[in-house]
């Protein structure tokens, strides 16, 4: 039997709860509630949804730094890789693996979600990078932007942009 809490009244030892919009009287040692694992993939979700990225990264001595970053480049169930130049969120990369990346969903209210995020390598393949790049510059202004990198993440944890409620990856 699946019990639904809904507003939750308190007499003597007992608890009103509500089962397919019934009232139901119950102990409240008879009762246990599950909670309900939210889960998500990675690839369909960063497909489907648009929204801004924030990545922040920090020194080794713990300077905190955010760049605005687009949308990861999935790379399989827990891994994500992000198309970055030789700025400053780059090399603090070098000294200190661990970034996290805010991404705010397009619309009204404040949805989204946070990647904890540890840096596992890094390509200087040009032809791999340019295959991914959405961006489409002449080969002069992209020359001139400097050197590109692929830094690929594992993901530790995901978080709802709102609260601390964990998000399963599948």
């Amino acid at each position: 039997m699946s019990w639904q809490k809904k507003n939750e009244e308190t007499v003597d030892k007992r608890a009103l709860f509500y089962e397919n919009n019934n009232r139901v009287w119950a102990t409240r040692e008879s009762i246990s509630f599950t909670r309900k694992t939210t889960t998500m993939n990675l690839e369909n979700y960063f497909t489907t949804t648009k929204g801004v990225g924030v990545m922040a990264t920090s020194e080794e001595n713990g300077v905190v730094d955010t760049a605005i970053y687009s949308r990861p480049h999935v790379q399989g169930t827990d891994e994500v890789a992000f198309i970055m130049l030789d700025r400053l969120t780059h090399q603090n990369l070098q000294t200190n693996t661990h970034a996290n990346y805010l991404f705010l969903e397009d619309g009204h209210g404040y949805n989204g979600v946070r990647l904890f995020l540890t840096k596992l390598d890094e390509s200087t393949d040009q032809e791999l990078i340019a295959t991914l790049s959405s961006r489409h510059l002449s080969p002069e202004n992209d020359r001139l932007r400097g050197e590109k990198f692929l830094v690929r993440f594992k993901v530790n944890k995901v978080l709802k942009l709102i609260g601390g409620e964990e998000i399963a990856i599948d």
